[in-house]
């Protein structure tokens, strides 16, 4: 009955004798309590987790722990990192829920993976998947983004591309290599001048000044222009960039001014009628001179000549005289100075002088009556057409005016009207009776210029040369002679290189007056006074004409290389009273006499019984000549008739018998009616004698 383990129970009973909590092994065995801490029904000794009512194992998740698994994926939540991803036990690179695949295999889970289809990378970088953020030219910058990867100094081409800079070296704002003239501001192309040169046009012509001969004038050497000059042709620009053209035909001219004790404020100018262009001028000049200037005046033009006096008083007793190239006048102001601060006429002349002129008779007359008739030398071309067409448009047209200007009348006769005087024929047209001038009539005792131009079938031509014209009643009793000064055969004032043979002459202007019961007086006798100031010489010549020849005279002869002041008055009584003496005139004789041909000195007698001819006037019918006391060995007289402009318009050559001439020559219709100038040639003596035509 040993107790030996004192725990009530012998141990012949108590299966677990040394056990004194247990009589019997149970599920324990002796020695092990079979205590259930936990009270899930399994003892402590058999229970792995005694203190876990829910486990009698630690099963996966240790005691107190229950083993659940919660995604069923055979791993116990408390094992399980992702206990709620049947896919995952442990939360990986991705986490729960989100598997870990890899798939470019590159290591990395496509959770962790930013190109989880690129296997160099993990992250999109710079480039993104699938690019490598490779920077070939370690400019760092990756190629993806470099736009110029393989160029370290640029990641873009910018202007100029890769591989070249973007330099602008002269700061123009445009890059060297799109500048062709990198080096210059201010171009980026060469352009027509080439760099460093602007292409400035300074002149707006398209021309660049580089390139531009004329870089200040529109358009280049040899370029049409216009050098305003309105009497030039082919204008353009010359060598120094100038504007000139071609001169147009153009004849010399003379403007002799004459004049006053104070010539220095006496100057001129000529101006284009048409535009401002001045043609000529001159002046001022010395006191009491007469000084030629000369110019070139272009054909078929019409210009202003003025006059200035810069003291406003004029110039006195001077004036001035405008010639052609001809010599024929334009305007005559000689001795008519007194025209205050300018003198100008009131129309302009024109450069076409014509031929159209007032019979000789009537030329350079300042002792015109009202009541006279002046007289135009007839043209043929008007008097043919006489009776023919409009007789409207066929005539003259008289131009009076003053140099000085305010007063300027053009009046036209035709063959339509008398013209205040008849009779009714071809040459009734070339009379202007003065006192037919109503409307604006001629002032008197004031000098003019008279022109005169014909006119057929409408057309008008040019004024011919001009005459000084002056009514005065109290000269024309009486007028003045004086040597003629228009050009022509008789042209006789200032003429030089005059010989002593009998070949040169002079001639004096005829003179008229008017007649007691109409018509005219002629003059039948002038005298010529020569004269040399200062030495002495005076001598007079007094003859029925008013044509000398020249010879050595027996008495106080003329004598060569010297020159004479010549003046000339007239007599309507045969000498028993004389007129005034004219204009003075000087005539210079040759330095030296012509080769001898024989005693040409003949007496200084009239001539007056030598010759006679009648009827004069002559109706154009016949004219009678007869000649007693003639040279014995003369065979022939030679007879040449004039009209008023000096040209031969009929010639004979009358026989002579025994030293006797008698002839009737037969006009026929050769002269129209009209005064002529008829010389009679008779071996070494001429005689001058005036011919009246009336018709």
């Amino acid at each position: 009955d040993t107790d030996s383990d004192n725990d009530g129970t012998a141990n012949c009973n108590d299966l677990c004798p040394n056990d004194a909590n247990k009589i019997a092994p149970g599920v324990c065995g002796c020695g092990v309590a079979d205590t259930d801490t936990d009270g899930d029904g399994t003892a402590d000794c058999n229970d792995l987790c005694p203190n876990d009512p829910n486990k009698t194992a630690p099963g996966q998740c240790g005691c107190g722990v229950a083993d659940t698994d919660a995604d069923g994926d055979g791993a116990a939540d408390c094992n399980d990192e992702c206990p709620n991803d049947p896919n995952k036990v442990v939360i990986g690179q991705c986490g729960c829920g989100v598997a870990d695949t890899d798939t470019d295999g590159d290591g990395t889970a496509n959770c962790n993976d930013l190109c989880p289809n690129d296997a160099n990378k993990i992250a999109p970088g710079i480039c993104g998947c699938g690019v490598a953020d490779t920077d070939s030219d370690n400019d760092g910058t990756a190629n993806c983004i470099d736009g110029c990867p393989n160029d370290p100094n640029k990641i873009a081409p910018g202007v100029c591309g890769c591989g070249v800079a973007d330099t602008d070296s002269d700061n123009d704002g445009t890059a060297n290599c799109n500048d062709l003239c990198p080096n210059d501001p201010n171009k980026i192309a060469p352009g027509i001048c080439g760099c460093g040169t602007v292409d400035v046009d300074s002149d707006n012509d398209g021309v660049a000044d580089c390139i531009d001969s004329c870089p200040n004038t529109p358009g280049q050497v040899g370029s049409p222009c216009n050098d305003g000059n309105p009497f030039t042709d082919n204008d353009a620009l010359q060598g120094d960039c100038s504007c000139a053209g071609v001169p147009v035909a153009c004849d010399n001219w003379t403007l002799t001014i004459q004049t006053d004790g104070a010539g220095h404020e006496t100057t001129w100018q000529i101006v284009d009628a048409g535009s401002p262009y001045l043609l000529a001028s001159g002046g001022p000049y010395t006191n009491n001179s007469t000084v030629p200037e000369t110019f070139c005046v272009p054909h078929n033009a019409c210009f202003n000549l003025t006059v200035f006096d810069a003291s406003g008083n004029g110039c006195g007793n001077g004036g001035y005289k405008l010639t052609d190239n001809l010599g024929r006048r334009v305007i005559d102001n000689v001795g008519n100075g007194d025209f205050g601060s300018q003198s100008r006429m009131d129309l302009p002349f024109c450069s076409s002088v014509g031929n159209d002129h007032l019979i000789t008779l009537h030329q350079d007359r300042e002792d015109w009556l009202v009541s006279e008739v002046l007289i135009a030398s007839a043209n043929p071309a008007v008097t043919a057409q006489w009776g023919v067409g409009n007789q409207t448009d066929d005539g003259y047209q008289f131009w009076f005016y003053n140099p000085n200007g305010n007063y300027s009348r053009r009046i036209f006769r035709d063959h339509a009207t008398s013209g205040g005087n008849g009779p009714a024929n071809g040459l009734r047209a070339t009379k202007l009776a003065l006192s037919t001038i109503v409307t604006n009539p001629l002032p008197q005792n004031a000098l003019l210029n008279v022109r005169v131009r014909s006119k057929v079938n409408g057309v008008y031509s040019d004024f011919g040369p001009a005459t000084r014209f002056r009514i005065n009643p109290v000269a024309a009793n009486c007028p003045a002679a004086h040597l003629i000064n228009t050009p022509g055969p008789t042209f006789s004032c200032g003429v030089s290189g005059l010989v002593l043979d009998g070949s040169d002459r002079i001639w004096a202007q005829p003179v008229t007056r008017p007649a007691v019961g109409g018509g005219v007086q002629v003059a039948n006798k002038y005298r010529f006074h020569f004269e040399i100031p200062g030495e002495g010489y005076v001598r007079n010549y007094t003859q029925p004409g008013y044509c000398v020849v020249l010879v050595q005279w027996n008495t106080l002869p003329l004598q060569y290389g010297m020159t004479y002041n010549v003046t000339v008055q007239a007599s309507f009584d045969h000498g028993a009273t004389w007129c005034p003496y004219g204009d003075m005139c000087q005539i210079t004789f040759a330095a030296v006499p012509p080769a001898y041909q024989g005693d040409h000195r003949i007496a200084a007698a009239t001539e007056d019984n030598v010759l006679h001819i009648w009827p004069n006037p002559n109706d154009g019918s016949a004219l009678h000549l007869a000649a007693d006391d003639l040279d014995e060995d003369l065979a022939v007289v030679q007879v040449d008739i004039f009209d008023a402009l000096g040209n031969v318009v009929f010639h004979r050559a009358c026989p002579v018998s025994n030293g006797s001439l008698n002839t009737v020559i037969a006009l026929g219709d050769e002269l129209p009616g009209g005064l002529y100038l008829m010389n009679i040639g008779m071996g070494d003596r001429t005689h001058t004698e005036r011919l009246m035509i009336q018709r």
